[in-house]
């Protein structure tokens, strides 16, 4: 295919992210298609150029006008076009004109803005939610996944390349911001702050993934269930019940307490306080999942995202833990979470992957470590139902 520089850009400029509403494989497709391209057509030393240098100051940028409070009172104000004086304004503490221009004039060029004329800015859909929730993503970023995947190369040479399998030593306990190496979920325990970024990036990235209800017949399992006899799903781990919330989305009329939605102390009182579930419908549990399942007899035990922050050690006591909860022959494991594909693994599947190696000595599973894991564990009749996009699945399992 020939085509001027001109004509091509044209083409590009035409596709819209909106054009795609309905099929988000196809659009996930086209992501990963439009990423393919930009590889072609940079050189080795762009390339090289954005990993050192363009992704590490266009963050930074991002982060310091969070620190002053720029994405958020520039939401607050309505958004649209700013100047850099009106800008200047609206920071929640003073910063020099001069930077700011600086700061604003990259992250245009980065996309992060758009610039609309000399010293005159408006924002994207993507500034406009780094004034509200997005902002505690870059947040967490900065405590948690940055410095930690900086520690990786000098903690796997002094390792002498082996992957971390103990959760209090990995490059996340190592890393520069973390003097007194402690592991991630200690860690957290220890400023509120930690733990709020991220239990940002949990809630988004649970909202942003398929509805879990839609790849398995969840009415099938209710059809079955006895609710006299225990809760139709309880939820390990929920977070703030994006996951059990969509239970009662899709059965409405579920009497009261047929869901369970169980986390840490902390994450319950947010949850009790923040009024994130229905408290009628839904009963908020404080729980550790290294302790036993309180809840027998329920239909189902569902996990998301969970297991991948364990190493096959702990994750065995978690779900030993679990058992003598479950009445063998109608109780079922639900687990949703990544499985990693023979060959052709997405980019987001790999980047948890690693992420979870260097910050928990976790790892994302293949169809057959699942499989493995679940039957030291003690259950059978595994089953993998895929979620669509290729990234989750809800794998199925029952008490052996």
């Amino acid at each position: 295919m020939s085509a001027t520089p001109q004509a091509t850009i044209a083409a590009l400029d035409a596709i819209a992210g909106d054009g795609f509403a309905g099929d988000e494989v196809g659009r996930l497709a086209v992501v990963a298609a439009a990423r393919r391209l930009l590889t072609r057509l940079q050189t080795p030393s762009e390339q090289a150029w954005g990993y050192m240098f363009n992704h590490a100051v266009i963050f930074a940028s991002i982060q310091t006008l969070r620190d002053i409070g720029l994405w958020e009172a520039w939401t607050a104000a309505g958004a649209g076009e700013k100047t850099v004086d009106e800008l200047v304004k609206l920071a929640n503490t003073f910063i020099q004109p001069d930077l700011l221009r600086r700061l604003l004039r990259l992250l245009a060029a980065a996309g992060v803005i758009t610039e609309v004329g000399e010293d005159k800015y408006t924002t994207t859909p993507f500034s406009t939610r780094l004034g509200s929730d997005l902002g505690l993503l870059i947040q967490c970023g900065t405590d948690h996944y940055n410095p930690a995947a900086l520690a990786f190369p000098s903690f796997l040479k002094q390792t002498g390349y082996v992957a971390p399998t103990h959760t209090k030593h990995t490059p996340y306990s190592e890393m520069h911001t973390n003097p007194n190496h402690l592991e991630f979920f200690a860690r957290m325990q220890t400023d509120p702050n930690l733990y709020a970024s991220f239990s940002g990036h949990m809630a988004d990235w649970t909202r942003y993934k398929p509805d879990w209800t839609t790849i398995i017949d969840t009415g099938a399992l209710l059809a079955t269930a006895n609710l006299a006899e225990g809760p139709f799903v309880v939820d390990m781990s929920g977070h703030f019940g994006v996951d059990i919330s969509r239970v009662l989305e899709k059965h409405p009329d579920l009497p009261a307490g047929s869901l369970v939605l169980q986390d840490l102390p902390e994450v319950i009182s947010a949850v009790k306080t923040g009024s994130k579930v229905d408290p009628k419908m839904i009963k908020p549990m404080a729980f550790d999942l290294f302790k036993p399942q309180p809840v027998a007899n329920s239909r189902a035990y569902f996990m998301h995202a969970v297991l991948h922050d364990w190493p096959d050690q702990q994750a065995l006591e978690i779900l030993e833990n679990l058992k003598p909860a479950m009445k063998r022959g109608y109780s079922k494991l639900l687990i949703c979470d990544i499985v990693i594909p023979p060959a052709g693994a997405s980019l987001a599947q790999t980047v948890m992957d690693v992420s979870v190696m260097g910050i928990l000595a976790a790892k994302e599973r293949a169809q057959a470590d699942w499989t493995e894991l679940l039957t030291r564990g003690g259950f059978t009749g595994i089953k993998f139902h895929p979620d669509g996009r290729g990234h989750e699945c809800v794998i199925e399992a029952d008490l052996a």
